[in-house]
């Protein structure tokens, strides 16, 4: 695995990559349904994609988070 964080005055941008099989990041299940509610895990995706810029490439393998100054 690998991480890469580049902050410029305007974003700040973490990228991790990963060698294991990669994962379909559109079939993750929706935390927010009642059957997923009471889950332990299965949020994190949720909650980056609904706070900052997550994108996925290379099948799931790759990562990439962005926060953006505002203003």
């Amino acid at each position: 695995m690998s991480v890469q964080i580049d902050v410029t005055r305007d974003v700040a941008r973490v990228t991790v990559h990963d060698g294991g099989p990669g994962f379909d990041t559109e079939a993750v299940p929706d935390p927010t349904k009642p059957e997923n509610m009471m889950k332990q895990g299965g949020r994190g995706i949720f909650y980056a994609k609904n706070a900052v810029s997550l994108k996925f490439e290379d099948r799931g393998r790759k990562a990439i988070l962005e926060i953006k100054r505002e203003g």
